[in-house]
């Protein structure tokens, strides 16, 4: 088990066909951020910073809910 205290990762699920266009544009916007990240990717590049971005594909079946009118995906 890996401990990282002071360590902020936000998951950001998007359309599939969005993952590309999301990850460039926060890039471009300065974050910190990774699309799909492996096993790997997670544990020698990312314990490096502060707050992280993770951009990854959402699940076609996730059951979705509005929240003060921004359509978002429930919690499981």
């Amino acid at each position: 088990m890996i401990h990282q205290p002071g360590r902020c990762y936000i998951l950001i699920e998007v359309e599939k066909d969005a993952t590309q266009p999301v990850f460039y544009f926060l890039k471009e916007t300065g974050y910190s951020v990774f699309i799909e990240p492996t096993k790997d990717i997670i544990e020698k590049y990312i314990p490096d910073e502060k707050e992280t971005l993770i951009v990854k594909p959402l699940v076609t079946e996730a059951p979705w809910q509005n929240i003060e009118e921004v359509s978002t995906v429930t919690l499981e």
